[in-house]
């Protein structure tokens, strides 16, 4: 999850003028200049304070490189075992040395990983895609026990299409459910057993047609070509029928946010519902790039780009956006926010891991140049410094995970175009 990218969603038959998308309320909250407390948004200086120096990231290990066509980089954590899936296949590494537990083998009739879920459910299973040897396409699903290592069956994805475009994978405690792009299909297989779930019911089935999916560990949601109802919310896990969402709505960009609350992008707002199906929040995040790149959705908070200010165009401003009230909690520029720092978070995460570059001209023991790592509080924006990357720190991260006072990298090596590894370092104090 490379800083953490997130989908928009897009819908047809806007209103204009001081009505809502959505039917949320009159008021922008996104443009309130308080909080709920009646304070203004707290403004850090140019450029943003960081809490103290950590000191130096120790390089714990790493493991060797392998080819990868940067198609799917993820990095699994159990209680016993490191595992990353890559192009390269799917291993395991011991959190002490970095030595390999084990290494899969491609399920018969498969090849490379090419999708993974970001997380494992409860019970340390995820979801592996992989390309289908005879017609190379991205469309055998496989449960793989990321702690054991195991590929606990393979099922093939029936693409009546031909194109197999995947928009999302996630494995719950019961279900794994494959959403491919576009009309590719909806797909919900047993964790135990790899038997196809039943279809989910859309009750507009019967006078129009559903035509795309997208979904989250949580959430699944259909569109469907009604006026009156444009798309149906769905228990990914059981299968469910939630509530429908008025329409019309168009299926291009549409991205299910992970997380306990049902939350969609909508080019750069985020509409957030209840669990009646009523939009509690309309949130817009200024700038385009947010929705795209650089949005981080927590339990409480959206932290996102926010554009610039005139007398320093080159520095692009963070901010954070309550989700219960709307309001705008904070907006800074983050260090080196002219290089866009890369946010990365998980679901339940109370903070956000921030990986940032920073220069020293202020005696605090920091290099001339340094790539350091921060926990960005999505609450107020402040940042505490959490270390300094290695000099030969590798110069492109696909993922970034933190498990205590280790925190793991997938990345590129220095000088090596189309490879990975897995890099343990630990933070200082």
């Amino acid at each position: 999850m490379a800083g953490v990218a997130v989908g928009a969603l897009l819908l047809a038959g806007c209103t204009s003028g001081g009505e809502t998308r959505w039917g949320a309320g009159d008021e922008d909250p996104s443009q309130t200049s308080s909080t709920d407390a009646g304070r203004a948004p707290t403004q850090s200086p140019l450029p943003q304070d960081v809490s103290g120096y950590a000191g130096d990231v120790r390089r714990l290990w790493s493991t060797p490189e392998v080819k990868t066509e940067n198609s799917v980089n993820t990095i699994w954590i159990t209680g016993t075992t490191v595992a990353t899936v890559t192009a390269g296949g799917v291993s395991a590494y011991a959190p002490d040395t970095g030595e390999e537990l084990w290494h899969l083998q491609s399920p018969e009739g498969a090849g490379e990983p090419c999708w993974s879920s970001t997380t494992l459910n409860g019970d340390d299973i995820g979801a592996v895609l992989y390309t289908s040897r005879d017609e190379g396409t991205c469309s055998i699903v496989a449960a793989v026990h990321a702690g054991i290592g195991e590929v606990l069956w393979s099922q093939p994805l029936s693409d009546p299409h031909g194109r197999a475009i995947v928009s999302g994978v996630s494995a719950g405690l019961e279900a794994i459910t494959v959403s491919l792009g576009g009309r590719g299909g909806y797909f919900r297989f047993s964790v135990d057993s790899g038997e196809r779930l039943p279809a989910l019911k859309v009750p507009a089935a019967e006078t129009c047609r559903p035509y795309g999916w997208q979904h989250s560990a949580r959430f699944s949601v259909v569109v469907t070509n009604c006026e009156e109802v444009g798309a149906y919310v769905f228990d990914t896990e059981s299968g469910d029928l939630l509530f429908s969402i008025p329409g019309p709505v168009l299926l291009d960009g549409l991205a299910v946010v992970p997380g306990e609350r049902l939350a969609l992008w909508q080019d750069e707002t985020l509409v957030v519902f209840d669990d009646d199906g009523e939009v509690t929040q309309e949130i817009t995040v200024p700038d385009g790039r947010s929705a795209g790149t650089q949005a981080v959705v927590t339990d409480s908070a959206v932290v996102g780009l926010s554009g610039s200010e005139q007398s320093t165009p080159r520095y692009p401003h963070y901010a954070g956006w309550d989700l219960e009230t709307g309001q705008q909690l904070w907006r800074a520029m983050l260090p080196g926010s002219d290089w866009y720092p890369s946010l990365w978070h998980r679901p339940g995460d109370a903070q956000i891991l921030v990986e940032y570059p920073a220069w020293a001209d202020n005696g605090a023991g920091v290099r001339e140049y340094d790539q350091r790592l921060g926990w960005l509080d999505p609450r107020d924006g402040s940042l505490v410094d959490a270390g300094a990357l290695p000099e030969t720190a590798d110069v492109m991260t696909f993922d970034l995970v933190p498990d205590g006072q280790v925190v793991y990298a997938l990345t590129r090596p220095a000088e090596k175009m189309g490879h990975v590894h897995l890099v343990a370092y630990e933070l200082p104090g």
